[in-house]
């Protein structure tokens, strides 16, 4: 019953896992090349963290400027507030 935990039935990708990644990058891609300036609205979320990483390693790539704000969802700790 180990591989039934919450880490087995959830740590695998999805077997369209490459194509959805890469049409993600190509997305944000395109907002790069097509804004000179773009910037994510962020709760913290798993999704949102994905978001960032990708526009990071996309940005590194290029010369465009994209910035994260952080949402007040009202459900963050304090230490992460301050």
């Amino acid at each position: 019953m180990g591989s039934l935990n919450a880490i087995g039935l959830q740590a695998n990708a999805s077997k369209n896992f490459a194509e959805k990644l890469a049409n993600t990058k190509a997305t944000l891609r395109l907002a790069l090349k097509e804004h000179s300036h773009i910037t994510q609205a962020s709760s913290l979320g798993a999704e949102d963290v994905v978001i960032t990483h990708l526009l990071e390693s996309l940005k590194a790539e290029s010369n465009h400027n994209a910035d994260v704000f952080v949402l007040n969802t009202g459900k963050l700790h304090s230490e992460t507030l301050a």
